[in-house]
């Protein structure tokens, strides 16, 4: 099978983008590029910084640290007064909170970066197929984490099935959840599904016999269903 082969990443010309869509979302995205640069510089450098932008339809989009009053002071060659002991606290709780804020934004951004690198990873793994799925990926091939992942989108997928089966197939008043159990569990031999309730035999041991009658073998004519099967004669034990 041949690879398929991409053009990679193309340079983009530096001239104006002529679709105003297209130039709104390249504004966001090279706007948030500055932000990211100027974040580094405070973080790294301890820089005081101020960025004011505006966009394409005239609205204006400031990035500033410490403060934009503490930035034009500054810039303006106005110095504040010494004793403003309230301005101080001011500045220095907000200097405090943008740190945390740079923090948290650098911490999201690289979980996000992470998990864009395992999805390729995953994708990779997967091959070229178009119609392959994710549960046809090799796990020899997959860490600890993808296998993780993979094993809740199973659980996930299970659960979904389940209640479909209960919507569209299972009689009223029985759930999918029981019949897996009643049906399909090593002890379903000790469980009866009578009236969508689900019983155990075990406990009925000892109880009168006007609770529950026998069933008769020999009662059920051509044509019928027990009425303690809900799906019909196909479903019935072989010793009936």
């Amino acid at each position: 099978m041949s690879e398929k082969k991409s053009r990679g990443r193309q340079k983009i010309e530096m001239k104006r983008i002529e679709n105003e869509d297209d130039r709104l979302i390249t504004f966001s995205k090279r706007r948030s590029g500055i932000y990211k640069k100027a974040s580094e510089l405070i973080t790294l450098c301890g820089a005081e910084i101020f960025v004011g932008i505006f966009s394409p339809s005239g609205k204006p989009f400031t990035f500033c640290d410490p403060s934009t009053e503490s930035i034009s002071n500054r810039f303006l060659g106005k110095i504040p007064p010494e004793n403003d002991y309230t301005q101080n606290l001011i500045e220095a709780y907000r200097k405090i909170r943008i740190n945390e804020l740079h923090q948290h934004y650098d911490e999201v951004h690289g979980q996000l970066e992470a998990e864009k690198e395992s999805a390729k990873t995953l994708k990779q793994l997967m091959g070229d197929e178009e119609s392959q799925g994710w549960w046809d990926a090799s796990i020899e091939k997959l860490n600890l984490e993808q296998l993780e992942q993979m094993d809740s989108l199973f659980e996930d997928m299970q659960m979904n099935i389940l209640s479909k089966i209960s919507e569209r197939i299972v009689a009223p008043g029985i759930n999918a959840l029981d019949y897996s159990t009643t049906f399909a569990t090593p002890s379903s031999s000790n469980h009866l599904v009578q009236g969508g309730d689900h019983v155990n035999h075990n406990a009925s041991v000892g109880a009168s016999s006007s609770s529950h009658p026998p069933m008769d073998p020999n009662s059920y004519t051509s044509g019928t269903h027990p009425p303690n099967f809900p799906y019909g004669s196909d479903f019935r034990p072989h010793n009936f």
